[in-house]
C-alpha cells in the first residue's frame, strides 16, 4: 500500500486511504505517467522512424494496457497505410488499409473509440474483418501535425472495453507527440536531401567548368564529344544521351546530324541520323520551336505517341527526354 501510495500526490494519497479513489485508478494513472515518461526518454534517443514508431507502441500499449497497437500514415496518394504494426496479420493488414473514419483534408479530428465491435455501427464486411482477427475494441486517435491530419494511432483489445477520459487524452498525448516526431523526421529528410541536391549542383558546376577550360584548347573533337556527353549523363543522372550539330544551310529549314551517342542501338542511332524539321520526332519538334522540348513520360506525350520516335525510344529503353 505504502508503496503505492508514495507514488501520487499527498492529497491523492489522503483521498486513497479514505477510500475516495480506487486503487486500480491510482495504479491507471501511474502507468499512464510511467508510459508518458518513457515515451519522452525514447523519443529523445531515437534515431530512426522505426526507433519512433516503437516508442509510440510501447507508450500506447502500455497506457492503455491493450494487446495491440499500429501506426498508419496517408501516403502521397492520400492513402492511409501502415508503416508499424505488432500482432496484426498481413491479411489484415492488406484488408484494411486505406481505412480511415476521418478525411484527409479533416482538420479537426477527434479520437474515436469503440468498446465493442460486435455492437458498433462498423460496416458488416469491417466488422467481420476486425472480429476475425480477434479484436473486439480499438481506438482511432488522429495523428495531426501543423493543423493536419498525417494519419492515425491504433490501439486493438482482444476483449470489450470501456474507454476512460483519461485514456482519450493520454492516447492524444502520445499520438501529438508521435506527430511531432515524425514531421521532425520528415524535415530533416528533406534538409538532407537538399544538401545533397546543392553538393551535387556545387560538383556539376564545378565540372562544368572544368570542361569548359578543356574545350578551349581542344582540338580532338571526337574525344570533347565524349567528355560532354559524360558531363551530361553525370549530371543529369541519365541513362542515355547524344549531341547534334545543326546545319541552318540544308534543306528548306535546316537540319540536324547525331555528332555522338551514349546507349543508342545502330538502328536508333542510324534513325536518328539526320533530322528534318518536318519529322515526327522529339529532335525536330524542338529544331521547329527553337525551344525545349521535355517528355517526362514518351508514351504518354501526344507529340510522340504512335510515333516512328516511340517505337525507337521503346526499343531503346527510353521513358523520358
Amino acid at each position: 500500500m505504502s508503496a503505492t501510495i508514495s507514488a501520487i500526490d499527498a492529497p491523492s494519497a489522503q483521498r486513497v486511504r479514505r477510500g475516495v479513489i480506487p486503487l486500480s485508478e491510482v495504479a491507471t494513472a501511474n502507468r499512464q505517467r510511467d508510459a508518458l515518461y518513457q515515451l519522452s526518454e525514447q523519443l529523445h534517443r531515437a534515431t530512426t522512424l522505426q526507433e519512433t514508431y516503437d516508442a509510440a507502441m510501447d507508450a500506447i500499449e502500455s497506457a492503455l494496457n491493450c494487446d495491440r497497437s499500429s501506426i498508419l500514415l496517408f501516403d502521397e496518394a492520400g492513402v492511409m497505410q501502415f508503416v508499424a504494426s505488432r500482432g496484426l496479420s498481413p491479411g489484415y493488414r492488406a484488408a484494411v488499409t486505406g481505412h480511415s473514419p476521418w478525411q484527409v483534408s479533416d482538420t479537426d479530428a477527434t479520437p474515436i473509440d469503440v468498446p465493442d465491435v460486435a455492437a458498433s455501427a462498423l460496416s458488416a464486411d469491417l466488422k467481420a474483418t476486425v472480429l476475425g482477427e480477434g479484436i473486439r475494441a480499438a481506438a482511432f486517435i488522429p495523428l495531426v501535425s501543423d493543423g493536419a491530419l498525417i494519419g492515425k494511432f491504433m490501439a486493438y483489445f482482444r476483449e470489450p472495453y470501456e474507454f476512460s477520459k483519461d485514456d482519450l487524452s493520454v492516447s492524444l498525448v502520445i499520438a501529438r507527440q508521435l506527430a511531432f516526431a515524425v514531421q521532425r523526421n520528415r524535415v530533416d529528410q528533406q534538409l538532407r536531401a537538399r544538401e545533397a541536391q546543392l553538393a551535387e549542383d556545387l560538383a556539376a558546376a564545378s565540372r562544368l567548368q572544368s570542361l569548359s577550360l578543356e574545350m578551349a584548347g581542344q582540338a580532338d573533337f571526337d574525344a570533347l564529344h565524349e567528355k560532354l556527353l559524360d558531363a551530361s549523363i553525370s549530371i543529369m543522372h541519365a541513362d542515355f544521351a547524344s549531341i547534334q550539330q545543326f546545319y541552318p544551310h540544308l534543306g528548306a529549314h535546316g537540319e540536324l546530324k547525331l555528332l555522338a551517342h551514349r546507349g543508342f542501338s545502330p538502328q536508333a542511332a542510324q534513325f536518328w541520323a539526320w533530322v528534318k524539321p518536318n519529322d515526327s520526332c522529339m529532335c525536330a519538334a524542338a529544331m521547329s520551336r527553337r525551344a525545349r522540348v521535355i517528355a517526362a513520360d514518351v508514351t504518354a506525350e501526344p507529340f510522340i505517341v504512335g510515333t516512328t520516335d516511340e517505337v525507337q525510344f521503346r526499343e531503346a529503353g527510353i521513358r523520358a527526354v
